[in-house]
């Protein structure tokens, strides 16, 4: 999941995505060869763009020491002309520390290049939006999508199309399909505590099936995640288990 949805990607046979990390020499190499081509796709003033170049010489000077280093950049942190025109003494550059994670910048590798021109797709991304969390119809778009669309087939129709030759797209099963829930007969544990006046409240999920929502809660979490239901190792009885790790 990134900042605006959610991503799957795909690659043949499950090998790695075929990246490699460029050095700060390579990112300012690329900079300064991507300068003019910026510069006619959004225009700045003359002034501006002396003052980006100006910024990209001091930075150069700055990290000549660490031309060899991975170059490593802030989660969402935009490279364009205008950071090169702001890039001054007085702010933060890219490459100084910062608090948290920081993601290496990644180019395609020469190899896949020369693939994609003659060979199948190197990689595919199926991407939708997250939207606003927690919101009913965004979840609703989100589990009928990993409920019904049908993974399977777009990856046979590039990687194994003999698998699919003649097959039209099929969701899984149809967007209105509501899977039937399946409600356990509650512990004796429950039914006890069900009749006790003085528990306003107890559950200990065994009407739920494992690997499932909750029966009866209402467990969404950010970003659309959900608690399942689940078995822990040496302990009796099932469990909710949450994930509130943000991807």
């Amino acid at each position: 999941m990134d900042d605006d949805g959610y991503v799957v990607i795909m690659t043949k046979d499950n090998k790695e995505l075929p990246f490699e990390k460029i050095t700060i020499g390579d990112f300012f190499t690329l900079v300064e060869k991507n300068l003019p081509v910026w510069q006619k796709v959004k225009p700045t003033s003359p002034e501006n763009f002396a003052r980006a170049q100006k910024n990209l010489s001091r930075l150069k000077a700055k990290y000549k020491n660490k031309w060899n280093d991975i170059a490593e950049l802030s989660l969402g942190e935009e490279i364009d002309l205008y950071y090169f025109v702001n890039a001054t003494e007085e702010h933060y550059d890219m490459f100084d520390k910062k608090e948290g994670a920081l993601f290496p910048i990644l180019k395609v590798s020469k190899q896949a290049l020369a693939a994609c021109k003659t060979d199948q797709p190197q990689w595919l991304v199926i991407r939708w939006d997250g939207g606003m969390p927690n919101s009913s119809y965004y979840m609703h778009l989100h589990e009928s999508i990993l409920n019904n669309f049908n993974f399977q087939y777009v990856y046979d129709y590039f990687y194994n199309p003999e698998k699919v030759k003649g097959q039209p797209y099929k969701p899984l099963r149809s967007p209105t399909y509501k899977e039937a829930v399946v409600v356990s007969e509650a512990s004796g544990e429950a039914k006890k505590n069900a009749t006790d006046k003085n528990i306003y409240f107890f559950d200990d999920f065994s009407t739920s099936t494992i690997g499932k929502k909750p029966t009866g809660w209402q467990s969404t979490l950010a970003r659309g995640t959900t608690s399942v239901v689940t078995k822990r190792d040496g302990l009796e009885g099932k469990f909710s288990k949450y994930n509130s790790q943000q991807g």
